[in-house]
């Protein structure tokens, strides 16, 4: 029976208050972490007057992230969810409104701006995981992939929304203003969170974060299709995803007019993404992992393009397409996981996934640099292209991920529409 898809996102507006409480929790985070990219650029070239210091200041974002992505796993699946997403978005606020206090008031130094980094590393490692767990608490099984497909528009509404309000602000108001509405903005996702009646699922039984990670990892490795598909997608972000970022961005500035036509590039990938999630919302594959990969393979066309030297407009479709492929993709795993997990493992095994998809990416954009530099612009597009393809392809194939079936999953409770 096909899925009415308008019916239901009229439904989450007008009836489903949980599920409409979360996504609008969703869309002021998403924004307010799109905003501060920006934002920390300019506090670093501005404000601190250093290139160097700006690598540093990313760096202290990136890394507590990563160190606290585990413990962010295990607080979702042993306390309550809602309760870390507030505590989440809460360090946010305190983070950037302290910042933008300082900046307002006086010079700051880097040691100020990496401690705020810091702060909304850890805070974006304990969000992160929860949102896997509290999705299905919000939504009923059925409503499940369009709930995520929903999730998935708006992050690619904030991510286009956001850099170009924080341009826009940064001009008119200055950095210091831009920070304290960042703040702002996170204390309407913490207003948000605390709005938030879902019912709590069975915590873990372990004793101690040891023992819940141990429990975390046996399910992870588990099973096999969630643990294979984490390696490929940390292999594509290292082979494909990083290499194209860096000789993609080299190969514009070299041929196609510079930082302009990449950002426009960045920009149709981010609409792709928007189109995608829009059409995952009525979506409905039966064996929806294999659908996604096969799906995600026509970002091969993005590289493809730039190394054939293809007119702009075919270059910007490309792209469009790839952010497509991209979108349908991660929301089909969403659903996958959240289906075919326990409950009680969701976060954990979110928090493993995060951590094994994402370790080679900024593996691959150290590699690329210097293997650019030795083979060539052309010959490291040429690579991202055919790993684009035979990434995604390969792991279609195996009987695991192709025979996985999107009308089997573990039972769902009854999310509180109260």
């Amino acid at each position: 029976m096909k899925y009415k898809t308008f019916a239901f996102v009229r439904s989450v507006v007008t009836t489903k208050s949980q599920l409409r409480i979360l996504l609008l929790e969703r869309l002021a985070n998403g924004l307010a972490g799109s905003m501060f990219v920006i934002v920390l650029t300019f506090v670093a070239l501005d404000d601190l007057k250093s290139i160097n210091d700006l690598g540093i200041v990313l760096t202290s974002e990136a890394v507590p992230f990563v160190a606290f992505l585990l413990v962010g796993g295990v607080a979702a699946d042993r306390l309550s969810r809602r309760h870390i997403l507030v505590v989440g978005d809460v360090l946010q606020v305190l983070a950037w409104g302290g910042l933008g206090i300082l900046v307002v008031d006086r010079s700051i130094n880097v040691i100020e701006v990496v401690i705020t980094a810091v702060l909304s590393g850890v805070a974006s490692a304990l969000s992160s995981p929860t949102i896997a767990g509290l999705i299905p608490l919000a939504a009923r099984a059925e409503d499940l992939q369009a709930a995520n497909a929903l999730t998935g528009v708006i992050s690619a509404v904030s991510s286009l929304a956001g850099p170009a309000l924080a341009g826009t602000l940064i001009e008119l108001a200055g950095t210091g203003t831009t920070l304290l509405v960042i703040a702002g903005t996170y204390i309407i996702a913490t207003v948000g969170a605390l709005r938030l009646r879902i019912g709590r699922e069975p915590g873990s039984r372990e004793v101690g974060i040891v023992g819940d990670l141990r429990s975390g990892w046996k399910t992870f490795t588990g099973i096999t299709w969630l643990w294979v598909s984490s390696v490929q997608f940390s292999l594509w972000n290292g082979a494909v995803y990083a290499v194209f970022l860096v000789a993609g961005a080299v190969e514009v500035k070299r041929f196609s007019g510079g930082a302009t036509y990449w950002a426009a590039i960045q920009t149709a990938l981010a609409l792709g993404t928007l189109l995608g999630g829009s059409w995952s919302l009525g979506l409905r594959a039966k064996f929806p992992l294999r659908f996604g990969l096969l799906v995600s393979s026509v970002f091969t066309l993005v590289p493809l393009s730039l190394v054939l030297h293809m007119p702009t407009a075919i270059v910007l479709v490309a792209s469009v397409s790839g952010g497509v492929g991209i979108a349908v993709v991660n929301s089909l795993w969403s659903t996958v996981t959240q289906r075919h997990v326990p409950a009680e493992f969701r976060s954990r095994v979110n928090a493993y996934d995060q951590l094994g998809s994402s370790v080679l990416f900024p593996i691959g954009l150290s590699v690329a640099g210097v293997t650019t530099a030795i083979f060539g612009v052309s010959a490291e597009l040429w690579a991202s292209v055919v790993f684009a393809i035979v990434l995604p392809l390969s792991l279609a194939i195996l009987p695991s991920v192709s025979g996985l079936r999107s009308d089997r999953h573990f039972g769902f409770p009854d999310p509180e529409d109260a």
